[in-house]
């Protein structure tokens, strides 16, 4: 082990492992001390057999795999650095999902072991440049996405995120209203579907406006992200995944929009030049 380094444990769906994964990044960058990414605990038992994604891009950090603590150790190591000040400590936890600006001061005069998933732009804001370098794609996409990309490039298109999770639970008024305010914003918008459930063709209601993107395999999420980042605008749902593809494509014209429901807790802070929603119900 290194005398000074960063470690964490992998683990969520694509959009969480991108969230920990630009956090201890620009920990390791800010302090100039190695990283490492424990690809397997964290995915020990997942309920959605997820499984670690992040080497489809061009990122730092040394992987490795590791069994998971067992419980008894991880709550002994919490309790022992609970007790010591905040820059002594070497094992931290994310505790509440709350900001914490002390870990952008943090000096790492240590080895020390990160865990939760710092779903706040806050914590890596400033190597935005940096992370689109390292969240590029290292193997080509067919050749088929890459003219939808050209397309998508050259027009006003509006990326729109539909997870099958929101079909039941999010409504769809949101995503009527959020598409005729980009009709009422932009000259000529096209509209492209991303979703997760192949039976649904199109956004009830607004079927002639939106054009499904179709990828299939198990490399479908990922020409998911990349589509979603090739487009200008963007309509997302509650979820990590389409707000990486707003992040990782958004320039300072773009307008972003999301949803906010008072029964949700919402999953990832949304930056403040982002666009709101807010629904106090279902349709």
């Amino acid at each position: 082990m290194d005398a000074r380094s960063v470690t964490t444990q992998i683990r969520g769906g694509i959009g969480n492992q991108l969230f920990i994964y630009a956090m201890v990044r620009r920990l390791s960058l800010a302090n100039g001390v190695p990283l490492h990414l424990e690809t397997r605990s964290g995915f020990d038992g997942d309920f959605f057999r997820r499984t670690y994604g992040l080497n489809v891009f061009n990122i730092a950090g040394q992987e490795f795999s590791a069994p998971r603590r067992p419980q008894w150790s991880r709550r002994a190591i919490m309790g022992a650095n609970a007790l010591l000040p905040f820059p002594r400590r070497w094992y931290f936890r994310e505790s509440s999902g709350s900001f914490e600006p002390r870990y952008l001061d943090l000096k790492v005069v240590r080895p020390v072991y990160l865990e939760g998933y710092w779903q706040d732009e806050r914590y890596f804001a400033d190597i935005r440049a940096q992370l689109k370098e390292d969240l590029a794609f290292v193997n080509p996409h067919p050749g088929a996405n890459e003219a939808l990309a050209r397309e998508m490039r050259s027009s006003e298109s509006v990326a729109v995120h539909v997870r099958r999770l929101d079909v039941a639970s999010l409504p769809v008024e949101y995503y009527r209203t959020a598409i005729q305010r980009m009709k009422e914003r932009l000259r000529e918008p096209r509209f492209y579907l991303f979703c997760d459930n192949p039976e649904l063709a199109a956004i009830p209601g607004v079927a002639e406006d939106v054009k499904r993107v179709e990828n299939i395999g198990e490399t479908a999420q990922y020409e998911d992200l990349h589509l979603m980042s090739q487009c200008r605008h963007y309509v997302l749902a509650n979820s990590t995944f389409s707000w990486w593809g707003a992040w990782l494509g958004r320039t300072q014209e773009s307008i972003v929009v999301a949803p906010i429901m008072r029964e949700w807790n919402q999953l990832a802070r949304l930056p403040d030049e982002w666009h709101a929603f807010e629904w106090s119900g279902r349709s």
